[in-house]
Order: C-alpha cells, then structure tokens, then sequence
C-alpha cells in the first residue's frame, strides 16, 4: 500500500467519523420546533405574537368554591393554586392552553370543577377574558419553590411565543388564604 493510498483511506475514515458525530449530536425535534418564550413577571403584561396577559393575583388554599356555589366547596389533594389573570388573543382566534410550572414538575388546571368556572376555550381577538385557573399542586414541591411559572399559548405552541410568567411567592400578588371563592369568569373588548 502507498502513501497516497494511505491518506486517501485515513481521509475517508475522518469524513465518516465527523458524519456519525453530526449525526448522533443533532438537535430533537423538540428543540428544533420549540416555542418562543417570552418571560414577563406577575402583575406586569407579557405580549408574545398572537397572545397577551397579566397575573391579577395569585392565592394558595386548602379549599375554594366555584361561583355558582355547587359544589359548595372543594378539597385539594394537596393544596390549590388559584391564578387570575386576564388574557385576549392579539391577532387570531387560538385555543387557550395553560399549565403551571411548580419547580421541576408541572400542572395542568383542575378538571374538578365545572367548565363555566375556570378558564379555557377558544379566544376570539379584541376581547379581553378575566378568568381564574386552578391548579391541584403537592405540597412539599411548593414548599421547596420561591416561584411559580404559568405558561400561556393559544393553540399549537411549536415555533410560536409561549408566554412564561414568573409568580413570586413572596410577591404582593400572592396570597395564603384559608378558602378562595372563584370569580366568575368575564369579558370585556380590548
């Protein structure tokens, strides 16, 4: 074997070599279509590109009730997250999605009360929607955290903004209360 065959094969070897390395080190699918997160603290508005919202408040109970009074009251598991906050669509309809992020775990809203009590639904622009998500959290996670995040988008979030809201437990938006009745949800335009 020559020398030019020699660096002709230990060339191949480095392209090949090089080629299973960008391989086995390129970025997932979840990476690659991500959404945008557009960060805001509690209390101050976050505008991402088709979704706008403020945290009103913040209270953390053993115990709320919905509006309508039926059930009268309802029990955690662990202990309630109640957000309020008011949040509209900016240029198109869009399905609200929420989730609360409690440290390393995190939570969707509660299927335990009716649908007319808490948030949800699709969002139509122009109008602004004053609504209440409640969220079932274990205790000791929330006892290990000194903030909450909820993460708010309309529809598919991939490769569009995600707000994330930062709730400071020692914040002035958040209370520690025995019983929270929910508000009833509301709307007015933009």
């Amino acid at each position: 074997m020559n020398w030019r065959s020699t660096t002709h094969l230990l060339a191949v070897a480095v392209v090949i070599a090089g080629a299973a390395f960008l391989w086995h080190n390129l970025p997932r699918n979840s990476q690659i279509y991500a959404p945008f997160d557009v960060t805001a603290e509690a209390g101050a508005p976050a505008t991402g590109r088709n979704i706008t919202a403020t945290v009103a408040g913040t209270q953390i109970t053993p115990v709320v009730q919905p509006p309508s009074g039926r059930p009268p009251q309802l029990d955690a598991a662990g202990v309630w997250v109640v957000v309020t906050a008011t949040v509209a669509a900016v240029t198109e309809p869009g399905l609200l999605r929420t989730e609360l992020e409690v440290g390393p775990d995190t939570y969707t809203p509660t299927d335990r009360l009716p649908p007319t009590a808490t948030a949800g639904g699709t969002m139509q622009p122009a109008i602004d929607y004053h609504r209440a998500w409640v969220f079932d959290v274990a205790p000791d996670v929330l006892d290990r955290v000194d903030e909450l995040r909820l993460r708010l988008w309309l529809g598919d979030p991939r490769l569009d903004s995600r707000l994330v809201i930062r709730i400071p437990l020692a914040g002035p938006q958040v209370g520690f209360l025995d019983r929270v009745r929910l508000p009833r949800p509301a709307v007015s335009a933009s």
